[in-house]
């Protein structure tokens, strides 16, 4: 079972890390544009992945050490990018049941 979500669960994910973070920082800024660290820069690369699913993984795991939040890696860009990857997912689902589904009608 994959983790899809959607662009109001990714959104509500940054509105909710950048409220968690608002005391400590009071404007996020995209480290992804010019990554400091080699933690920054495995986010940023998590970030350009088809889903948003390991990059809140590895977030939560090291903001503790780090104290990185999801949104200062995320931009409007991998938002879309998640978002056609779970659509054309979607699309080969639904192409991967009719294939199957024709494919027991036909030996019948």
């Amino acid at each position: 079972m994959s983790l899809q979500l959607s662009k109001k669960t990714v959104i509500a994910l940054a509105i909710a890390a950048t409220s968690a973070s608002f005391s400590i920082a009071a404007q996020a800024e995209y480290v992804c544009k010019h990554p400091a660290t080699a933690w920054d820069q495995k986010a940023c690369e998590l970030a350009k992945k088809d889903s948003p699913k390991e990059l809140v993984q590895y977030v939560q795991h090291t903001q503790g050490v780090y104290g990185m939040y999801v949104n200062d890696y995320v931009s409007a860009k991998d938002v879309e990018h998640w978002e056609l990857a779970r659509a054309n997912s979607d699309k080969s689902q639904d192409v991967a049941v009719n294939t199957n589904a024709t494919q027991q009608l036909a030996a019948k």
